[in-house]
């Protein structure tokens, strides 16, 4: 069913995306204890060398960008299903359709191919001669758990 696959791409989309919000929030918590640091370090020392002003770039790490950059594709790829009516549900309406379709060419062809009771009779399609009358027997179930008359 398609509902499993959009079920299973919401959860993915999910976990990635909470993974990435924790990552940029571990990562600025990092660049704010790095900056105290050199705050402190800078309230120490007398030097005015270690004082520079530094303005710092936003810099993506590619791990993040490999990610952003499949979930734009996943993104593109679904919208294209949807596009093209593959997901959805026409697509469960469609699928329906088929497999109506197959059950009535098979029912079809079985009944074209039906026996006859004159076939069942014995020979080529079976019958009691081809089992040598095992069930004729009339000691078959003597002796067997209170099944004896």
């Amino acid at each position: 069913s398609p509902a499993i696959s959009a079920l299973a791409f919401v959860i993915i989309v999910l976990t990635v995306s909470g993974a990435i919000i924790y990552e940029i929030l571990r990562r600025r918590e990092d660049r704010k204890k790095l900056k105290a640091l050199q705050n402190l370090i800078n309230k120490k020392t007398v030097n005015t060398r270690l004082v520079e002003d530094f303005k710092m770039k936003f810099k993506m790490p590619k791990s993040i960008f490999i990610i952003l950059f499949i979930l734009l594709i996943g993104l593109f790829g679904f919208k294209s299903l949807l596009n093209n009516n593959l997901y959805g549900q026409s697509c469960i309406n469609k699928a329906d359709i088929i497999k109506k379709s197959k059950f009535s060419e098979q029912l079809k062809l079985l009944q074209q191919n039906q026996v006859d009771t004159e076939d069942l009779k014995g020979g080529d399609l079976g019958g009691t001669e081809d089992y040598s009358d095992i069930f004729g027997d009339s000691d078959l179930f003597k002796n067997f758990g209170g099944f004896d008359e």
